[in-house]
This record gives C-alpha cells, structure tokens and sequence, in this order.
C-alpha cells in the first residue's frame, strides 16, 4: 500500500488525532473509527492467510496430485473450505468497517441519530448540501467493486450458496483463488469474480476511505467545538485530587466515601465552568488504575463557595460505552 496512505491510517489512529477531536467536542466518535480500523486490519490478516494458503495448497499438489487438504494446528481442512471462510471473513471485516465509518460520520458531524438509527440513506441525505463530504460517501459506498462486496456479505448472512471453487489454471498461476459464482440479491445480478480481484482492489479501497476521513477532518477542522460539552479529566476525592485538566472543557468531580470506605456518598462539582441553562454534557472519565470504568452518575451536586446552590440531574439514557456524552439538566435549590 502508498506510503502516503498508510501515514494517514496512522495519523487518524495517533493521540494527537484523539486529542483533536477531543478539542471540537466529539470524543464520542473516536471509538467508531478506532472499530472501523481495527476491522481493516483484519482484512489484512484475512487476506494474508488467503494468499498464503492458496500457494500452499498449489505447492503440495505438486508432490500429491490428490492433495486438498491444509493442515492446521494438527487438523486437516479442506482447502475450498478454508479458503471460502478467509474470503468471507476478509467480505465481512471490509462491511464492518463501513458501518463503524457510518458511525463515525455521525457522531464526528453530530448529525444527530442514534446509533441504533443509522444508516446510509440517513447520511447521505442529512449531508447532502455539503458537495464534498456528500461526494466522497457516495464515491465509497456506491462504488461497485464495494457494492459487490456488501452484498455478497448481506446475501452470505442468509445462505451459503456462495461457497465456490478454484479452476485448474490456479495451478500455473501457483495459486489456489476461490471464484465467488453469480448470484442474486435485491433484484441485481452479481457476476462471478474472483476472490484475488477483491483483495487487489484494496488499496483503491483505501483511497476512498481515506477522502472520506479527510473531507470530515476539513469540516471539522473550520467547525467550532460543540457548545456546553465537557470533560470529567480530574477526580478529587476526600481533598486528594486525581488527573489533570488540561483543556477548557476539562471539569473535576470532587466525590466522598461513605463511612464504609467504599462506595460514593456524593458527586459534586465546585464552581462549574460551564452555563447551568439548558443541556449540559459531560463525558466520564476514560482513565482508569484498576477493575471497571466509572458507571452512570444520576445527580451530581453543583456547588458555588462551598455553598450548594442545586444538582445536575441525568436526562440521557446511557449505554455502556465509556465514550459517551451524559445529558444533564440543571435543577436550582431556589
């Protein structure tokens, strides 16, 4: 693969990366692409067993003309079917990796769904007056080679009936290729192809990839951070303060043991930096020493010169995932 395309993957990868869109308000959507890349990488792995297991099969045949078998870990697999599950899991990883990329997208532009909601159609249409961003989805997710792709793993989800076989020609090739058959889905005809001619199409894949998260980057890049998103980076705990705040956006939570030594009394927050009208969202700390994350924190008490002057009060439902913004509205004493 370009150089230039594996610096970039790299960089959207880096904690300068993170830190950047920690600074525009959208940490949430870091771990979509962190999925969306692991995925990828996959489909590296995925392709390198293909390629190797293929040429093994083309050179073990040559001294057993009966040899079809690939011996793994002391078990023997039928080559056509070990090589059927490396192609379907390199067409299942490539999918994944689109739809986290959605996720992405979604989170990273605020767009608005939740996560259970999105979906291309929605995306495209909620972009569509921004030319660029608009274009290079379309450029991806319409392309054909990917469109044959997603729906080879879309049609596999329901049947195997594309399970398919290797040519005698892989032989003076010196490699065993599965050739995926015809089929079709959703009322379109899919030709046959080769599983090498999906692989080799990578590198194409991740131009395209790579102008999606570029366009986002631009956008980004000329957006103002989110209003009233803010960050717990820093615990003070019985007076002793844990972490730093190095960001406007960073907050401590001060907490109290109860008399067990164990488990919280109360949450609070001193002199809060941010409006107490309207939402207010703030995202738990993803640092940790020991055992589980930090769970959902109902009601944080607000206090000004020691005085309490009312609460936070959780308004979002909270999913699991650490990287999340929790909705608070603020309820006065008075």
């Amino acid at each position: 693969m370009k150089k230039e395309y594996t610096d970039k993957m790299n960089h959207y990868q880096s904690e300068e990366y993170e830190l950047f869109l920690k600074n525009k308000n959208v940490l949430d959507a870091k771990q979509f692409l962190h999925t969306s890349m692991l995925y990828l990488n996959y489909t590296v792995i995925a392709a390198k067993l293909y390629e190797d297991i293929g040429k093994k099969t083309i050179s073990e045949s040559s001294k057993n003309p009966f040899y079809n078998s690939v011996n793994v870990l002391g078990w023997n697999y039928n080559a056509h079917t070990l090589l059927n599950k490396c192609a379907l899991e390199w067409v299942s990883h490539i999918s994944n990796s689109l739809d986290c990329l959605l996720q992405y997208i979604n989170s990273a532009l605020n767009l608005g769904f939740s996560a259970k909601a999105v979906a291309l159609r929605k995306i495209i249409d909620k972009v569509k007056d921004n030319d660029k961003i608009s274009r290079s989805i379309n450029n991806l997710w319409k392309n054909d080679t990917v469109v044959h792709i997603q729906s080879i793993y879309n049609y596999s989800k329901h049947t195997l009936d594309l399970y398919g076989g290797s040519s005698f020609m892989d032989v003076i090739e010196g490699q065993r290729d599965i050739h995926i058959p015809t089929f079709r889905y959703r009322e379109h005809e899919y030709p046959e192809i080769a599983v090498s001619s999906f692989i080799d199409f990578y590198e194409k894949f991740i131009e395209l990839y790579l102008d999606v998260l570029n366009c986002i980057h631009s956008i980004l890049s000329e957006r103002e951070p989110i209003a009233n998103r803010y960050y717990i980076d820093a615990m003070k705990i019985e007076g002793h303060l844990l972490g730093e705040t190095p960001l406007p956006q960073s907050i401590v939570l001060c907490a109290r043991f109860k008399e067990d030594g164990k488990h919280i009394e109360k949450f609070w927050i001193e002199n809060p930096p941010f409006s107490l009208t309207g939402e207010i969202q703030i995202m738990q700390s993803r640092k940790k020493n020991i055992g589980q994350h930090m769970g959902k924190i109902d009601i944080i008490e607000v206090q000004s010169d020691n005085q309490s002057i009312g609460y936070l009060e959780l308004q979002s439902t909270v999913d699991n995932s650490i990287l999340e913004y929790h909705k608070y509205k603020f309820i006065s004493n008075s």
